[in-house]
């Protein structure tokens, strides 16, 4: 008996991969179709959840942009000299041929804009998540952005990762997320905002009033401050030990903390009348924006 045992088990090793075949040759049409429908299913659902990311992307956008501020001259913007004044038209432009690339490009522009002015409005050093729906979120509770503008930028976000990152997107629901996010573009325009442009470099700064003895481990920068209403200019002056400064150069606003200079004087470049630089001050270290 224990012989039968073994000789059966034995066929039945042998008989089980040509009766899964069979199976598999009788049952292929069944099977392929229960595969597509699988298949078919998870698209489906795909489909159906960036349709719904869409509509609440619309949704809200269609409530920020009632609340952009309309303005007969467009406010002096952070960030003035990264920003491609043709960004707009390029995106458009590329909308029309490759629309998930224009998509990804516009994106690349809001992020830029949102980490420029955080950086140049010197609120870059309070965030530890430099995403940026956590840049909006930060300028929703300043009051810099509006709570529908900030759920807008969050919902772009949301949209513009299925898209790029294996939903199927038709172009129209693509071109729809790129609506959306042009209105993302003219809402950050609108923020105004202190902009500061570099006016002169390398002044020489004094430990005296009557500017004889120089200080030699620092130098003067003297900045061209806008007020975020446009109207106010002003110049000031800052302590610095960089050398890179260029004229005309839009800076963000950051210091260091660890070096300091006590009260000092300099001879104004533009009248030559000796001025008081400071009382006491850190070191400036912002950077050229387009550096951010």
């Amino acid at each position: 008996m224990k012989e039968w045992a073994e000789l059966i088990r034995s066929i039945a090793d042998l008989l089980w991969p040509i009766l899964f075949f069979i199976v598999l040759l009788i049952f292929r049409k069944n099977i392929s179709d229960l595969l597509t429908r699988v298949k078919k299913g998870k698209l489906f659902g795909q489909e159906l959840e960036l349709e719904e990311s869409l509509k609440r992307l619309e949704t809200s956008t269609a409530v920020a942009a009632s609340q952009i501020p309309a303005t007969g001259e467009p406010p002096l913007t952070v960030g003035k000299e990264s920003r491609d004044p043709q960004a707009s038209d390029k995106i458009l432009e590329l909308a029309a041929s490759s629309p998930k690339a224009a998509l990804m490009l516009l994106a690349s522009e809001i992020e830029k804009r949102l980490r420029v002015f955080m950086a140049t409005s010197g609120h870059h050093t309070n965030l530890r998540d430099p995403s940026p729906s956590a840049i909006a979120a930060y300028l929703g509770q300043v009051g810099w952005l509006t709570k529908s503008m900030v759920d807008t930028i969050h919902n772009f976000w949301k949209t513009r990762n299925q898209i790029v990152h294996g939903h199927e997107a038709t172009p129209d629901q693509v071109l729809r997320a790129i609506d959306s996010g042009m209105t993302i573009l003219k809402a950050l325009e609108a923020i105004p905002s202190e902009v500061n442009i570099v006016y002169h470099t390398g002044v020489p700064i004094f430990s005296d009033r009557e500017c004889h003895e120089q200080r030699l481990d620092v130098r003067g920068l003297i900045l061209e401050t806008t007020s975020p209403g446009r109207t106010v200019v002003s110049f000031r002056i800052f302590p610095t030990t960089r050398t890179n400064y260029q004229k005309g150069k839009q800076v963000t606003w950051e210091w260091d903390m660890s070096k300091t200079w006590d009260a000092s004087w300099y001879r104004d470049p533009d009248t030559n009348f000796i001025k008081q630089a400071w009382s006491g001050s850190t070191e400036f270290i912002g950077r050229h924006v387009e550096e951010v």
